[in-house]
């Protein structure tokens, strides 16, 4: 904490002292941008003029200063003979396409770019950003190893190697690239946050909170930093903040739809009453945000279960109907957006065997065996609402079905043994419980529980 301190102390005052619209939209953006569409038509003097004075802003505050600095350049080598103006036009027709995410067609540009000149290394950096923006990360890798060959201090060309990196999950590359970004340019802000999110994929939680830790130092407001510090911290079981890390990136980002679902997320971990309301209040902005969002109608309605079962076990009986009916509704809504969603199926008959509904709670049960014959838990749950409306021979079939799948479990047998006595067929139902005495599990004496019926 005091190299944080040392470190925080001076760059926050100059945070606070250069930043005048830390709070607001890129002030590089559109200027860059014009100068863009000015490179397009030829007029490199005027683009010149553009790209200069977007580069003026705090490189700490401003995502597109990068941009901005990176077409200068550009210009400038332009003017030093060493990029033809042909390829260059080709280039910013390319970055023109990019600003739209028109990843193909600005690949055919920055084609066109490299094939005026062989050694253009940012005609590569970006056509390799642009596949990796479509997810063809081989490209993208031998396109930054082409910019790297021919300009090899270049930090936009690490980074951007170790976000391929981190696509393909190696992490170990992705960090070692990050390293590089962050030593031929101290302070590299997005370097810094995209190494946090390497060192938390590859379980190196500390590591990464203390990237995130100096990204929010360099600026408070680093929208990645603060929403993945919260996933990390989250992920270590500090819970408590992480939502205070959701909240600051939700204040700048109030449409950011993941931001809420994991707030929830948080919420909910911290398992009180209160806290399962505010996580319901999460999923419920994220299906307002999002109406098909089957994940935030599965977390609500578990939310909603989990204080409808609560009130069950304190004797709260019409706060628990009312949390379980909204349970049954949003799992409902999950299944109609995911027919396949097993878990809904599962605890929807949960609820509505809670809710007296026990037909209804069978009927999902079999739609859980079809996806999971193999677990003799969703057959002992079936056959127990069977035996809730009186069929129990379909009890005793689907009790021995469990036993065939988990022959060691003795509550199986004490309910087996329970649906024979209600069969009427003693014999079975003593064998039962003997065996589930021969397992370690009798409780009472086997007259006790049978109330005499067997020796």
């Amino acid at each position: 904490m005091n190299y944080l301190a040392r470190i925080c102390v001076p760059v926050l005052l100059l945070f606070f002292l250069t930043c005048s619209n830390c709070f607001g939209q890129s002030i590089a953006k559109p200027i860059w941008v014009k100068g863009v569409d000015l490179a397009v038509q030829g007029n490199f003097y005027n683009a010149q003029v553009e790209f200069l004075k977007a580069a003026r802003v705090n490189p700490f505050i401003d995502p597109f200063y990068e941009a901005a600095k990176q077409a200068s350049i550009v210009v400038g080598n332009i003017g030093a003979r060493k990029i033809a103006h042909e390829a260059a036009v080709h280039f910013f027709s390319g970055v023109k396409l990019a600003i739209k995410e028109q990843w193909d067609e600005a690949i055919l540009e920055y084609n066109k770019a490299i094939a005026v000149n062989r050694k253009f290394a940012d005609a590569y950096l970006n056509r390799g950003y642009a596949f990796l923006s479509t997810q063809q990360h081989k490209k993208a890798l031998a396109d930054f190893n082409h910019t790297l060959k021919n300009n090899p201090g270049s930090y936009l060309a690490f980074r951007y190697r170790g976000l391929a990196y981190h696509a393909r999950g190696e992490y170990r590359l992705a960090i070692e690239d990050y390293n590089q970004a962050i030593h031929y340019n101290p302070g590299y802000i997005d370097a810094l946050s995209d190494r946090g999110r390497a060192f938390t994929a590859s379980g190196q939680l500390d590591q990464a909170l203390e990237d995130y830790d100096l990204a929010l130092c360099l600026n408070p407001n680093h929208q990645n930093a603060l929403f993945n510090g919260g996933l990390t911290y989250c992920a270590m079981g500090r819970h408590r903040i992480g939502v205070e890390y959701y909240d600051r990136f939700i204040q700048l980002n109030p449409m950011h739809v993941d931001a809420y679902f994991h707030r929830g997320l948080a919420y909910k971990e911290q398992g009180t009453i209160p806290h399962r309301r505010q996580a319901i209040k999460n999923y419920s902005q994220v299906i307002q945000l999002d109406p098909n969002h089957f994940d935030a109608y599965y977390n609500r309605a578990l939310a909603y279960s989990s204080l409808g079962f609560g009130s069950i076990n304190t004797g709260y009986h019409e706060r628990a109907v009312e949390d379980l009916r909204r349970a049954s509704m949003d799992f409902s809504q999950t299944i109609r957006l995911n027919s396949k969603h097993v878990d809904a199926y599962f605890n929807r008959a949960l609820v509505y065997d809670a809710l007296g509904d026990h037909q209804r709670a069978i009927e999902d049960y079999s739609q859980v065996i079809q996806f999971k014959p193999e677990v003799a838990d969703n057959y002992t749950k079936r056959a127990a609402a069977y035996g809730a409306i009186g069929k129990y021979r379909l009890a005793v079939s689907d009790y021995s079905q469990g036993i065939r799948l988990n022959p060691t479990n003795p509550d199986i047998y004490e309910h087996r043994a329970d649906a024979y006595f209600k069969l009427g067929q003693t014999e079975l139902a003593c064998e039962d419980l003997r065996i589930m005495c021969k397992l370690d599990y009798c409780p009472r004496s086997l007259e006790t529980m049978s109330d005499g019926k067997c020796k």
